[in-house]
């Protein structure tokens, strides 16, 4: 049974080897990275925020976020597709202090 799907998985690689190289251009596998700035999130409180992909690759595929805020008070509450060109982010910060953030979404 292994050698089966073994021997079915090679003959697969070699076929996709012998695909017409146009079906794997650089321009089907390309993406963008979009940041927004530097968000503050203030003290005690919770804040949304959306960032959307540009027109020129309009479909959002993931999304996330970097921050040092490093205290048990800062909660990631939701990080979610709001359509298909839009993400959509919750953070709660339970500090005493204002938390700044960055986010990305990659589209395409």
């Amino acid at each position: 049974m292994i050698r089966t799907k073994l021997t079915r998985h090679l003959l697969l690689a070699l076929s996709i080897v012998s695909l017409p190289a146009f079906l794997f251009s650089e321009a089907s596998l390309a993406y963008t990275i979009r940041t927004s700035g530097i968000v503050a999130i203030p003290a005690n409180s919770q804040t949304n925020f959306n960032l959307s992909c540009l027109p020129a690759d309009p479909l959002v595929h993931s999304g996330g976020f970097n921050s040092s805020a490093v205290n048990a008070g800062f909660l990631i509450i939701d990080s979610y597709p709001l359509n298909n060109n839009t993400w959509g982010f919750r953070l709660r910060n339970n500090s005493n202090v204002a938390q700044n953030v960055r986010f990305y979404i990659v589209c395409d």
